[in-house]
């Protein structure tokens, strides 16, 4: 985990994320220092520019709650057998001793022994974890492998010969593929990179391999 601001007197950023862009940054930065922030923004490792705020972020205010930073998709969510972990949501809650607002943007509460699943992208594992309960990212953990291309960008980079390769072995609408360019693992981080950065945040009990995929298009 990286601490960003403290040499200039107030911390402003934790970031677990080690494929973390400048734009990303940026607008965490913008968040951390908003009136109603009472400390450093935490910045999972799966964060990307997003509407709003940062996706993959975890925002602490102290009375208030910013309605922009808690998303438009409130309440989304992964759901499997005895789990229920949601993201875009606000929720008050004791850490350090005070009362705060803890927005999670695209990150899924992490208290210790909190289950969870954070999917990979389309063709790619996902994981069925314990959360570690750390206090630098107020009990917050990754919630999926985050976009690494906007989707804009990935329908103008990606391949279709590409996407088909990367997906080769699995069951999925391959007679679709140029449809889905914008949800093709190229558009997405490395899940096993964001796994590997957070592991101070979730324990992994097993890892799902993809043998088949749908997306709605």
């Amino acid at each position: 985990m990286e601490r960003i601001g403290a040499g200039a007197g107030r911390e402003l950023v934790r970031s677990w994320g080690s494929e973390i862009d400048d734009g990303t940054l940026r607008q965490a930065l913008t968040s951390a220092r908003g009136a109603a922030v009472c400390g450093p923004v935490a910045l999972m490792a799966d964060a990307h520019v997003g509407i709003g705020a940062t996706v993959g972020s975890v925002i602490p205010t102290e009375g208030a709650i910013i309605p922009a930073a808690v998303g438009v998709d409130l309440g989304c969510g992964m759901i499997a057998v005895r789990t229920d972990c949601h993201h875009n949501y606000a929720a008050n809650e004791t850490h350090d001793g005070r009362s705060l607002w803890i927005t999670r943007k695209g990150a899924i509460r992490a208290r210790v022994g909190d289950r969870g699943v954070i999917p990979g992208s389309m063709g790619t594992d996902s994981y069925v974890v314990t959360g570690l309960g750390n206090p630098d990212s107020y009990t917050s953990a990754a919630h999926g492998a985050g976009r690494r291309m906007s989707r804009t960008r990935a329908k103008r980079d990606v391949s279709i010969d590409d996407f088909r390769d990367a997906m080769a072995g699995r069951t999925w609408q391959h007679g679709r593929a140029e449809r889905l360019l914008d949800e093709s693992p190229m558009a997405y981080k490395d899940i096993a990179t964001v796994m590997a950065d957070q592991a101070d945040l979730v324990r992994v009990d097993h890892v799902l391999r993809a043998i088949m995929n749908y997306k709605g298009c």
